[in-house]
């Protein structure tokens, strides 16, 4: 028997496990700072109350979202390299950007097609 799941159960099965991972990282307890750098804007997202333990970075120009390595394998561990778009989705949703593609501060980058 084949199971399918919606699109949005998908988006609020990564919000469970983000949060699970990152309880603070929404959109009520994150700390947001925004930076204006030679590298070009961005926003850093993290936990002001544990040292400020890091959560991700969105690069404007970019459209890019770099998640902190620890969540990003959590993520694709349990969704797989396939369906970590949802991930953007959740973002997005989240905090209202435009994130198309998510990557972990380091290297690979997985782009919505």
């Amino acid at each position: 028997m084949k199971y399918v799941i919606s699109e949005n159960r998908m988006t609020d099965l990564v919000e469970k496990l983000v949060h699970t991972v990152y309880p603070k990282f929404n959109k009520n307890d994150a700390e947001v700072l925004k930076w204006d750098g030679t590298n070009g804007e961005h926003y850093e997202y993290f936990d002001g109350e544990k040292g400020g333990r890091p959560f991700a970075k969105f690069w404007v120009f970019e459209d890019e979202l770099q998640l902190n390595p620890e969540l990003f394998n959590a993520l694709e561990n349990y969704f797989g390299e396939d369906n970590v778009g949802y991930v953007l989705d959740w973002f997005n949703k989240e905090f209202n950007m435009d994130a198309t593609s998510v990557t972990f501060y380091g290297t690979i980058k997985i782009s919505r097609i």
